[in-house]
């Protein structure tokens, strides 16, 4: 299933990223009738450079697990965060194609309704995270600090919450077991969504370390680790582990990090090697996506 979810959000990607550089729209300068790519606009670009952070790291999680079958636990947790991550992904993606992207021939819509399927299928995806966020409560190792400073926030974040859910675990006021786990799993969950989405930074972080293409990957780990920390900067900052100024100060790092990875998306899904027979496909694909997109909706126009 996360193979799956995997193998549909890079497509979804490639063709929105692709299309977003040849759809035309109205420029703020440059007199009537100018036109940019919308790709030029942070608030288009913007939500797929996410998605691009998103998806690298939810592959390389994926290969992770494959590389340890046999853990069930972590197993779990992959195919729940892959899954619902990708989801979110292919919606932005196909939202961000306008209503080119709700017509079946151009490959993002059916995989978007397929995605209800996946977050359900081999278990629903609910059930198999309290699953494992219990077992999670019992023998999970600590992940140990990291060097760098934002995927060491991370680390913490996921502390605070399995010393939350470990107190509520132990409280001596519940009445049984069910009431026991009730009083748990909001927080035994939020600790197995912030670990899982830890490890996924991680693998990309170290991916990062290891490959020429070093700045592009960090940049994309960087990205990743700030949305993944902004509902937790509460938690961070009432433990001392973020300052004030460093919380005042993520908006801004995280434009400037769409700023830099803008010009690289050509590159960064060209990566995701998805063949060019497949992507042919599909109109919004083509060469003339912006001419094809001009006549269907003259063909559609009352």
């Amino acid at each position: 299933m996360s193979a799956c979810a995997v193998g549909a959000a890079r497509h979804a990607l490639g063709l929105a990223v692709r299309y977003a550089h040849v759809r035309q729209v109205a420029a703020m300068t440059g007199g009537p009738g100018a036109s940019v790519p919308v790709w030029a606009y942070r608030s288009h670009h913007a939500p797929l450079l996410d998605g691009l952070a998103t998806v690298y790291a939810a592959t390389l999680l994926h290969r992770a697990a494959l590389a340890r079958p046999l853990d069930e636990t972590r197993v779990a947790l992959t195919k729940a965060w892959v899954t619902w991550q990708c989801r979110q992904v292919v919606a932005e993606a196909r939202e961000r194609c306008g209503a080119h992207g709700l017509f079946d021939a151009n490959g993002i819509a059916a995989t978007q309704a397929a995605f209800e399927g996946l977050v359900t299928a081999e278990g629903d995806n609910l059930a198999i995270m309290v699953k494992a966020a219990g077992e999670l409560l019992l023998d999970a190792d600590d992940p140990g600090d990291n060097p760098d400073p934002w995927q060491d926030a991370l680390v913490h974040a996921e502390r605070i919450w399995r010393a939350r859910a470990r107190a509520a675990l132990r409280a001596r006021d519940r009445t049984g077991p069910l009431d026991r786990w009730n009083h748990t799993s909001t927080a035994a969950l939020r600790y197995a969504e912030t670990m899982t989405g830890r490890m996924a930074a991680a693998h990309l972080l170290a991916a990062a370390r290891a490959t020429p293409a070093a700045g592009q990957l960090r940049a994309l780990h960087r990205l990743l680790v700030l949305r993944l920390l902004a509902p937790l900067t509460g938690d961070l900052l009432a433990a001392g582990r973020l300052t004030p100024a460093q919380v005042d100060a993520l908006p801004g790092l995280l434009d400037e990090t769409h700023a830099e990875l803008a010009p690289q998306a050509l590159t960064l899904v060209d990566a995701f090697m998805v063949h060019e027979d497949v992507l042919a496909r599909h109109p919004i694909a083509a060469p003339d996506a912006a001419a094809h997109a001009r006549r269907t909706l003259a063909l559609l126009a009352p």
